[in-house]
């Protein structure tokens, strides 16, 4: 009788055991696919500020008598990287195919009166795949903004060498900046 109780009290702690690695696992997991999404919200967040400061180095140069008064080839120089900055920028950000697991109507439709332990662990599975294929999507958004990194330099340094070693800057306004004016804004002044 003592055996029976003594393997009774055993079994009882196994499975305490196996229901806490569970839980454990699935918490792990949890937690590193919220790592994760922030990660990817980070990378989203960088592409976006690399988009909005080569808007706006953009609109400095484009209404720049300066910038106006250069040849092509500088504009060529010039603009050619920050297009490809812009494009590899976007392309980070577009990525939009990562998974956010479990849906709830699914989840209800498919677990509803079922035990807890058998819930948890399809959850876990499914916890995995999206990580595993998040992953591969976050690796991919991060490589995209690295070469949008690399081309801002690059573009910053094009323009940079430009600024520098230019003869259009030599007696006059460098900085000054022209406006558009509309037709009808021309004739009301007159």
């Amino acid at each position: 009788m003592l055996a029976v109780e003594n393997k009774l009290a055993y079994n009882n702690f196994m499975a305490r055991q196996a229901k806490n690695s569970d839980d454990l696992i699935y918490t792990e997991i949890k937690e590193r696919i919220s790592e994760q999404n922030s990660s990817i919200k980070s990378v989203d967040t960088k592409s976006a500020f690399v988009l909005s400061f080569v808007a706006a180095v953009l609109a400095g140069l484009v209404n720049s008598s300066w910038f106006n008064g250069l040849s092509w080839t500088y504009h060529l120089t010039i603009l050619a990287p920050f297009g490809i900055t812009c494009g590899f920028s976007l392309a980070a950000l577009l990525v939009r195919q990562y998974r956010a697991d479990p849906d709830p109507t699914n989840l209800i439709e498919r677990y509803k009166g079922k035990d807890e332990d058998s819930t948890k662990g399809q959850l876990t599975k499914n916890y995995e795949e999206v990580f595993s294929n998040n992953q591969t999507i976050a690796d991919k958004k991060a490589n995209l903004s690295k070469i949008g990194f690399v081309f801002l330099a690059i573009s910053i340094l094009a323009l940079m060498f430009t600024v520098l070693f230019n003869d259009n800057l030599k007696g006059e306004d460098t900085w000054q900046t022209t406006r558009y004016q509309h037709p009808l804004m021309q004739l009301h002044q007159q």
